[in-house]
């Protein structure tokens, strides 16, 4: 179990240093922004009593075996005898880098040790932690996935038990600390522009150089902008008015004051104190040129004496042209005829071989691994495929073909596989048996802890306490 823990810390520091490395080097590479961490996005990350947030918690002391948020301990989320989780989804607006961190340790002696699971998933990939045995003393874990399109959903999930020992009571491993942060890497200003950065309530002056006037608006955000020094991202909440208010403001001037308030804006988020990001591009004020004027003046002319003299006039001769008249011969154009093809379906039957006592091996497994065909037998037809079956024969992808038909079967062919079949001879241990919210691989494992467990000195069989008692 100590070469597993050591295993699991390692592959989350690996993985934590690839999300982290090759982003940060692209940024390097291409000169983009700094990085930029949001506050903590978990509802009740402290794990109070009534704070919300979970789901699969209450605030009770564990009662029937549903994990305790602040109930067993002040700010704590504790874990039963009962395997349970807890979940929290949080949306995240901007791609970046997500991290959960979180604290826990064992919640009774070394010898009641439990052990927990955490999982951080996206929508395209998942954190699996691994069963871990809770550490003796307190220790604080991160672990992370990168999302990669806007407004995407990050799940926590937080699984945990003790050891089994006891029957009642939060002895289980203890959470602490919880939180949820994230990391964008944004983009540089560009070459000329010009930001300001606006709190609720104030007022700024947004100016460009003289000779100068804004032509674009690159970003514009009344809410909850990520980011500083011109280098912004949308947050969580934002006016969708904001670049079209910021643009009649200043767009062909030199400089503009802006009020960030809800009376200009409106209110994306009441209840929560915002601010005023703008990103803006300025141009030299462009310039007319007129064409020259030129004045002529028309020099002075000295007309001499008038001779009258009679009119002549001459008639030209006149001429007839004939009407010109075009033909266009007309064009005939073949009809067109399209065939469509015939389309034929042709639909394979299964066949189902005869269930009898001397159904062949070959013919059992190819029932086995049909979830259609199980549905249709009885519990007697079910048991005679499953004992037909060689389960030492059989590889694993046919075992895996089994276990995920069996699993959607009713329950009496469950319990006719369970009968006939050894399901913990080791290949069957994705299996969950009828009656149990774990599979076999697990709970074997389980098992073996605890009889790892019970070969160990019985010297602090008194040292129980609370309302928990040692199971028998």
């Amino acid at each position: 179990m100590v070469e597993l823990s050591l295993g699991v810390c390692m592959r989350q520091n690996f993985t934590r240093f690839l999300i982290v490395f090759f982003p940060a080097l692209f940024c390097f590479l291409t000169l983009c922004a700094t990085q930029v961490s949001a506050a903590n996005l978990l509802v009740n990350g402290s794990f109070t009593a009534g704070g919300g947030g979970w789901s699969g918690g209450n605030n009770a002391s564990c009662i029937g075996g549903v994990p305790s948020i602040g109930g067993w301990e002040q700010n704590a989320l504790k874990f039963s005898y009962v395997t349970n989780t807890v979940s929290q989804s949080v949306t995240i607006s901007t791609p970046g880098i997500v991290t959960f961190s979180y604290t826990v340790k064992d919640g009774v002696e070394p010898w009641a040790r439990g052990a927990y699971q955490v999982v951080v998933q996206d929508s395209n990939e998942a954190f699996y932690s691994g069963w871990v045995l809770a550490p003796e003393e307190s220790q604080t874990f991160s672990h992370s996935v990168e999302t990669t399109q806007p407004n995407e959903t990050v799940t926590v999930f937080i699984t945990g038990s003790d050891n089994g020992l006891y029957w009642a009571g939060c002895y289980g491993p203890s959470f602490t600390n919880a939180s949820l942060f994230h990391e964008v890497v944004l983009p540089p200003p560009p070459p000329n522009s010009a930001w300001i950065e606006l709190t609720e309530g104030s007022m700024g002056n947004l100016s460009a150089p003289e000779g100068h006037v804004f032509t674009e608006i690159v970003f514009a955000s009344y809410g909850s902008p990520n980011g500083a020094s011109g280098s912004y991202s949308v947050g969580i909440c934002n006016a969708q008015s904001s670049e079209e208010i910021v643009a009649s403001a200043i767009i062909g001037n030199n400089n503009a004051d802006l009020f960030a308030n809800n009376g200009v804006f409106g209110d994306p988020c009441p209840g929560v104190y915002k601010k005023l990001y703008v990103l803006a591009l300025y141009a030299p004020v462009p310039t007319t040129t007129l064409p020259p004027t030129t004045t002529t003046i028309p020099p002075t002319t000295t007309v001499p004496p008038t001779t009258t003299l009679p009119p002549t006039t001459t008639l030209p001769p006149t001429t007839t042209v004939p009407p010109v008249t075009t033909t266009v011969p007309e064009t005939t154009i073949p009809p067109t005829t399209t065939t469509a093809p015939e389309t034929t379906t042709t639909i394979t039957e299964t066949t189902i071989p005869e269930i009898t006592e001397n159904i062949s091996p070959e013919e059992a497994l190819s029932v086995a691994v049909s979830a259609t065909a199980l549905v249709s037998l009885s519990p007697d037809e079910a048991a005679e495929v499953f004992d037909a079956i060689d389960t030492d024969e059989i590889t694993e992808e046919e075992a895996a073909q089994i276990v995920a038909a069996v699993q959607n079967a009713p329950e009496e062919i469950k319990e006719a596989f369970e009968d006939e079949v050894n399901v913990y001879g080791g290949k069957f241990d994705n299996y969950v048996p009828v009656g149990s919210a774990v599979s076999v691989g697990t709970r074997r494992a389980v098992v073996a802890a605890g009889a790892v467990l019970s070969s160990l000195p019985t010297a602090a069989s008194n040292a129980s306490s609370g309302s928990g008692g040692k199971r028998k």
